[in-house]
């Protein structure tokens, strides 16, 4: 799952966006959550008819989580 937006702000973008990820190994009983977030405002200015300077500014929070299941035999 991702979800983001922008908006625009004078000659700024601001954005922001959030993903979320579960993975499931049948191998060794894994399970992998992930998800993040990012916040951030970006520019364009155009320097000649040839040539654009992109600046971009944010901030992502990351976190990945990993579960095994136990294993052991009864």
């Amino acid at each position: 799952l991702e979800i983001g937006g922008s908006y625009k702000l004078n000659a700024y973008t601001i954005f922001g966006q959030y993903g979320m990820a579960k993975f499931e190994q049948d191998s060794n009983d894994e399970e992998i959550k992930s998800n993040y977030f990012q916040v951030g405002a970006g520019r364009a200015n155009k320097l000649n008819d040839k040539a654009t300077l992109f600046t971009k500014v944010s901030y992502v929070n990351e976190k990945e989580e990993a579960d095994v299941a136990n294993t052991e035999d009864k």
